[in-house]
């Protein structure tokens, strides 16, 4: 994977391998949420084009034109600088078991101003406690999930009894997948890792003061996707998108406010914070694509049970916190 120029993307993903790779049906599928998504939607625009291409396990995909934004790319003026240290940042690397701030990078793209994407902060077994907390904690005690919105009383052993099922869950306000609207009050707990190290972020990035209070966390599964949209329902629309990933890579499509804008695929890796911002933060994106690029084994990680490995070692978890009011 490497920096590309985004003609030569679009030409050759949107013109060569669509066109002539792919036989297109008028067919529906569904995303990782199971909404209907037909071909014929997919074929509309640019980023649905490259969501349908990327998304497609019947044939053999080509990489290469996906960023890989851990090193600079001064051509593309594409910049990954270290984060300056800063005693500020302690209490939170005590709170939240972090690597030290020396490791820290944060990677900026000139043509994308209110994109960034953070890494360094987790080491691989921090990766498992997140990951730990997705599966055993997060949908616990009430947690709003896929598995009962419709009325099922699914509420203790969910990880245990319907893993392979759990798409998503929400904390803070729980958001109507319907109606797409959060409700006027807070309707269940908000960890308070999710908030600090949202106010980490924001710290890094000298963002105003912002203070997180709902967060949806997604699961997926080797062919699980998560189609075209933008995030537009949270009432305070001037504060940033958090995003983390956690398992198994993924293929992250970052458009513009309309569908027909330029698309950057991007590789987001475990351990990654991406946010979205100011220009960014009402901007397309979908999730069309996992990618198996990380193991987790070693004496390391004993301490964990071996569902939670097992999970974590074929499937992604993004953790998406975010301000609703």
């Amino acid at each position: 994977m490497r920096h590309s120029g985004l003609s030569a993307l679009n030409k050759k993903i949107c013109e060569k391998n669509i066109s002539k790779k792919l036989n297109i049906h008028s067919n529906l599928s569904t995303d990782q949420y199971g909404s209907l998504v037909s071909d014929e939607t997919e074929e509309r625009s640019m980023i649905r084009k490259l969501f349908k291409y990327y998304k497609n396990h019947a044939m053999k995909v080509d990489y290469s034109n996906v960023l890989d934004l851990s090193v600079s790319n001064i051509d593309e003026k594409i910049y990954c600088n270290p984060i300056v240290k800063n005693k500020e940042y302690e209490k939170y690397i005590e709170y939240l078991d972090l690597t030290d701030n020396s490791n820290w990078t944060c990677t900026t793209m000139d043509k994308r101003p209110g994109f960034f994407l953070i890494r360094g902060l987790f080491s691989k077994k921090n990766q498992i406690k997140w990951l730990s907390r997705c599966l055993l904690e997060y949908p616990e005690n009430g947690a709003m999930t896929n598995l009962n919105c419709n009325g099922q009383q699914i509420y203790s052993d969910v990880f245990s009894n319907y893993g392979k099922k759990l798409r998503w869950v929400t904390k803070g306000y729980d958001y109507n997948w319907t109606t797409k609207e959060y409700p006027k009050q807070q309707t269940s707990d908000f960890p308070k890792e999710f908030s600090l190290i949202f106010e980490l972020v924001c710290l890094i990035l000298n963002l105003e003061e912002t203070k997180a209070d709902t967060a949806i966390i997604n699961y997926y599964p080797k062919k699980a996707t998560l189609s075209v949209h933008t995030d537009h329902s949270e009432r305070r629309l001037d504060k940033p998108l958090v995003s983390l990933s956690f398992g198994q890579s993924a293929v992250f499509l970052l458009g513009g406010k309309s569908e027909e804008d330029n698309v950057d695929p991007i590789l987001l890796n475990s351990g990654d914070i991406m946010v979205m911002h100011g220009e960014q933060r009402l901007a397309y994106h979908a999730v069309p694509r996992i990618i198996s690029t990380t193991k987790f084994e070693g004496k390391e990680f004993n301490e964990f049970p071996q569902s939670v490995l097992e999970y974590s070692n074929n499937n992604r978890v993004n953790i998406t916190i975010r301000q609703c009011d």
